[in-house]
């Protein structure tokens, strides 16, 4: 997840991934996906089928001397979902609701949210 992106990457790399909570957050899916997508519906029923979901955050993609990612653990997929497509394109992604098992830290979130 990032939070930050170039003015000059493409539109259907600009994912508009962002936290709603200190346990929450949502995040969107490859360009080019629809709920029916393997990848999507593996996030969606990771549960079922074995699959641990981690994350890591990178709160600036442009920082070139730490590269810092934080682990902010396990999350799961809370089942709400929304298909669209992507500004000034045709593709097609979804946006996935996750839960944290464990809240950010505050101090932490806030960095991450903050710029």
């Amino acid at each position: 997840m990032l939070l930050h992106f170039a003015d000059d990457i493409s539109d259907t790399t600009k994912y508009e991934d962002h936290f709603t909570g200190r346990n929450s957050l949502i995040a969107i899916s490859k360009s080019g996906r629809s709920i029916a997508s393997e990848d999507v519906q593996n996030f969606l029923h990771a549960t079922e089928r074995g699959i641990q979901v981690h994350l890591f955050v990178r709160k600036n993609k442009d920082d070139k001397i730490s590269k810092e990612f934080y682990y902010l653990g396990h999350m799961k997929a809370s089942g709400n979902t929304r298909q669209f497509v992507m500004p000034n394109t045709t593709k097609t992604a979804v946006e996935i609701e996750w839960l944290l098992d464990v809240p950010v830290r505050e101090d932490l979130y806030e960095y991450i949210v903050n710029e």
